[in-house]
């Protein structure tokens, strides 16, 4: 006899993992499975730190700092390139030793900037949290700053040309100075674009190298057939102004110590060393040795005592004529020598172009009275 458990039939357990089998059903019923249900527990946030990697983070910086460097560069060759086609009145020698240099860090820092954000660019979260909110932001203020800054200059160009505070009614100056920073002022402003990245902006990555492109090539362009062009054209005259000087005084030391002018500048040669000797290499100079004078009036610095009971005082008297390819920017400052004086050492801080001969002279004390 089986004991009762206190429930019905009725209320019978049942296993729900078990097939359920209707007893009226024939052995041939299909027999029916009810699964237990299932409760789907929600998974736990997992942080997701791939878009403030160190690597990425560094790359980021490297990025937007090496546009940075670039973009200044480019503002330098700019300004020097315009201002060499537009603004006539101003001198082009001080560009001589600056276009090399500008051309060269437009070129290297404007690859690399490229190839930083190619590789940036493929990673680049869309939006921007932490350590990467922060790079960006710094970086975003420091363009907005320079290129505001640049439309001030731009600015001030154009209320100059307005009130006529050029020189002479000339607004070449302020002409080229408003053109060149327009330009910088447009790529600070592409350039801050870049760096925010803004979603309404489709594809700003790419669309900002395009634009570097074009600008890049076009001011590398100008810079080389204009300054650099112009550089190159007046190398020897660089050469002459920087070392004639050198060539009067190894004549005038020669003059002091053999007690006559030397023959040719190949009796002088070997007391030069470098762009001296090289000015002489390339024939650069004519000299012309003229003779020794008692007449030390001729010569512009003042004597000391000339009296009967001093050593008489002599001078060697010669020309250095050279020919310039282009006038210096000081030429407006150059003055003619007055016929029959004599300067000791030639001055070429200001200079005509073609041919120009200074007449030098060099003193004798004789060791007898």
């Amino acid at each position: 006899m089986q004991e009762n458990d206190g429930t019905t039939p009725n209320e019978a357990k049942v296993d729900e993992t078990q097939p359920v089998v209707n007893p009226q059903s024939s052995p041939e019923s299909t027999v029916h499975i009810v699964p237990k249900p299932l409760i789907a527990t929600p998974a736990a946030p997992i942080a997701s730190t791939s878009h403030n990697s160190p690597g990425l983070l560094v790359l980021q910086w490297l990025t937007y700092a090496f546009w940075g460097w670039t973009v200044l560069a480019l503002a330098w060759l700019t300004v020097m390139s315009i201002n060499y086609f537009i603004d006539t009145s101003a001198g082009s020698g001080y560009l001589d030793g600056m276009i090399a240099y500008s051309l060269a860090a437009v070129i290297v820092l404007f690859v690399i900037s490229l190839v930083c954000d190619i590789f940036y660019a493929r990673q680049e979260p869309e939006h921007k949290t932490g350590a990467a909110m922060v790079i960006m932001i710094i970086h975003t203020v420091i363009f907005a700053l320079f290129g505001i800054g640049s439309l001030i200059v731009a600015v001030f160009a154009i209320v100059r040309m307005l009130i006529g505070d050029s020189a002479y009614g000339d607004n070449s100056g302020p002409l080229s100075t408003l053109i060149s920073f327009i330009i910088v002022a447009v790529v600070y402003g592409m350039t801050l674009i870049r760096t925010l990245n803004p979603k309404w902006f489709k594809r700003a990555a790419l669309v900002y190298w395009v634009f570097m492109i074009v600008v890049v090539v076009i001011v590398t362009a100008l810079g080389i057939v204009g300054p650099a062009a112009q550089a190159r054209f007046t190398r020897d005259d660089r050469l002459i102004s920087d070392n004639l000087g050198q060539v009067s005084a190894a004549i005038n030391d020669y003059a002091n110590s053999q007690t006559a002018l030397p023959k040719s500048l190949n009796d002088i040669k070997g007391d030069l060393k470098g762009d001296a000797k090289l000015l002489l290499t390339k024939n650069l100079v004519d000299y012309k040795p003229l003779g020794m004078s008692d007449d030390i009036s001729k010569v512009t610095t003042p004597a000391t005592d000339t009296t009967t009971d001093q050593p008489r005082l002599y001078t060697f008297e010669y020309d250095l004529c050279v020919t310039y390819k282009a006038e210096s920017d000081y030429y407006s400052t150059y003055t003619t020598p007055t016929s029959g004086q004599r300067d000791t050492s030639p001055s070429t801080y200001a200079h005509k172009k073609g041919k120009v001969c200074y007449e030098l002279a060099t003193r004798y004390q004789s060791s007898s009275f």
